[in-house]
């Protein structure tokens, strides 16, 4: 008997099994972050993992679990790999560390590179030093899988 048949559920994208494994995932409280789990990538195939599934014993003992989760999910984030997006321009390489607010030259020829001259010219210098050191982030923040 399937145990990934049992409760019908319809969301598109995902496998026929994955919402009844999250469900007992998340309330048998393996993890501290209710995220942890979602951002495991699977080892194997699906079909795999729900044969596997549908062999554990119910109600599923949670070290039973713990095992099922080791052999068919692998840690978070670990089917990402980081990427400086091909648009990315390193305003280091423009104009230097910012670190202060005083060379406005300096400044602006960083955000008029990076934002578009017209842009650039409309924003205090504060405002466009913010919006540089958010964008200096994306090397660190950009991820493919």
């Amino acid at each position: 008997m399937s145990h990934c048949n049992e409760r019908k559920v319809s969301i598109a994208g995902f496998q026929p099994c994955w919402y009844n494994i999250l469900q007992d995932v998340q309330s048998s409280f393996v993890f501290n972050d209710c995220k942890t789990f979602v951002d495991m990538p699977a080892k194997k195939s699906w079909v795999e993992i729900e044969e596997e599934w549908s062999q554990l014993q119910r109600p599923i003992p949670l070290a039973d679990l713990k095992l099922f989760i080791e052999q068919n999910f692998d840690a978070p984030g670990s089917d990402l790999e980081d990427v400086i997006p091909v648009d990315w321009i390193n305003i280091r390489s423009i104009s230097g560390p910012l670190k202060t607010l005083d060379d406005s030259n300096q400044l602006m020829a960083a955000s008029s590179r990076i934002f578009g001259e017209t842009s650039a010219l409309k924003l205090p210098s504060r405002y466009l030093h913010f919006a540089l050191s958010i964008y200096n982030l994306w090397p660190k923040l950009c991820r493919r899988v």
